[in-house]
């Protein structure tokens, strides 16, 4: 019960750190905001400046998900239970034709990041990956982070699509709630995508 108390403790004095960071930014609150800020729609983003991943609470183990998804469309999720951020991939009907595997895999290490495969079944066996050519219609990736003083301004928010090294290769329009704490964007294929901030 004491350890019960002391959680929610800890979570109203963040909440409370947050509410009180915010008054003083911007209002983003309550609304979606698109992001980021930096030109043309997927426009590649300068590799210099303060443009950065943002970081999160150390992750020791990956977490993942798959599911084979078809014309009818369907959901991934991942936690990570330890930090309670989240990781959804929404596939919409009719972004496939047929049966196919989709993997939402969340590595260690302490950034917001998803490394994401769809892969159909050939008929001799073998998993032919589909999705670095993209869909019929965009998926969206939604990440759900923690809320630390760095973060109380949700348009500097959006997700990128990043090398294996972890550097940015492309800014992704992107939606961002402070309300749920979460960034979202569309993407147009699958590679590593992770959290940023400008």
């Amino acid at each position: 019960m004491d350890s019960k108390i002391r959680g929610l403790g800890r979570r109203f004095l963040l909440l409370g750190v947050v509410m009180a960071a915010a008054a003083c930014a911007p209002s983003d609150a309550g609304r979606e905001v698109v992001g980021p800020p930096t030109g043309a729609q997927a426009s590649l983003l300068p590799l210099g400046g303060t443009v950065h991943l943002v970081l999160a609470p150390l992750r020791i183990l990956s977490v993942s998900d798959r599911e084979v998804i078809d014309e009818a469309g369907g959901k991934l999720h991942a936690t990570d239970l330890l930090t309670g951020s989240s990781y959804d991939l929404l596939v919409p009907a009719g972004a496939v034709s047929g049966p196919t595997i989709f993997t939402l895999v969340v590595p260690p290490g302490n950034h917001y990041e998803a490394d994401l495969t769809a892969q159909v079944r050939q008929p001799d066996g073998t998993l032919l990956d589909v999705g670095k050519r993209g869909f019929q219609r965009p998926v969206t990736l939604r990440i759900r982070y923690l809320s630390p003083l760095e973060l109380i301004i949700p348009s500097k928010l959006f997700i990128a699509w990043i090398d294996d090294n972890g550097v940015i290769l492309q800014g992704l329009p992107s939606k961002s709630s402070l309300l749920t704490s979460t960034v979202q964007a569309d993407l147009a294929h699958f590679s590593r995508y992770a959290l940023a901030s400008n």
